[in-house]
């Protein structure tokens, strides 16, 4: 098999085995339907990932790196006061959510459920990711940028829930709203009318 056909094949694996996993969850999805997804054979699957668990850390650790990176480079940039990196994180953890919705939607319903893949996904990449989130918070903070009355543990949570809830409630929204996919979520305008409101709630 040709190193480029490999990569065809585990691709169309992964982006089978990701609609999969985020529409029916993790215990519901099976090997045999993956395979059918992505028109391949069990073995194909087997070759490339080994086991159903394998498959399915290996998407999460792509997509979870995705956003981390991202993340460290908000961090890292000396350039920005505290402020400046909260508008960043907002508008780049939108267009993360934005772009993967049907992450957005696994997470909500995993977690609902508190289920082991659950717990698993906390342990390994939320906590990590939430941590780089905090310390952008809290440089926004201790530069002076949101009251000092706010308990910015609360924050984090209001602040993703704000933008991962116009995914999840999506179905609703547009029935709601009467309005067109990119008119609810998708358009620029619409994360910064999402930001005004977080910031004029926590501004000095």
């Amino acid at each position: 098999m040709k190193q480029a056909e490999k990569y065809t094949t585990r691709d169309k694996i992964m982006q089978a085995a990701e609609v999969l996993f985020m529409k029916k969850g993790f215990k519901a999805t099976t090997i045999r339907t993956i395979a059918k997804e992505a028109k391949v054979n069990i073995a194909l699957i087997n070759y490339h990932f080994k086991s159903k668990e394998e498959l399915y850390k290996e998407l999460i650790l792509i997509k979870s790196t995705m956003l981390s990176s991202k993340l460290d480079e908000i961090v890292k940039d000396n350039s920005l006061n505290g402020g400046e990196k909260l508008d960043k994180l907002i508008h780049t953890y939108a267009e993360f959510i934005y772009s993967n919705p049907n992450i957005a939607r696994f997470l909500v319903s995993e977690m609902t459920m508190e289920s082991e893949v659950a717990r698993w996904i906390i342990k390994r990449y939320i906590s990590k990711i939430f941590g780089k989130i905090m310390l952008i918070i809290k440089q926004a903070y201790d530069d002076g940028f949101i009251r000092s009355d706010i308990d910015i543990s609360v924050l984090l949570p209001s602040i993703m829930g704000s933008i991962v809830i116009n995914v999840v409630a999506f179905p609703m929204l547009q029935i709601l709203f009467k309005k067109k996919p990119d008119e609810l979520f998708k358009s620029k305008k619409r994360v910064e009318e999402i930001k005004d409101v977080i910031f004029n709630g926590i501004k000095k």
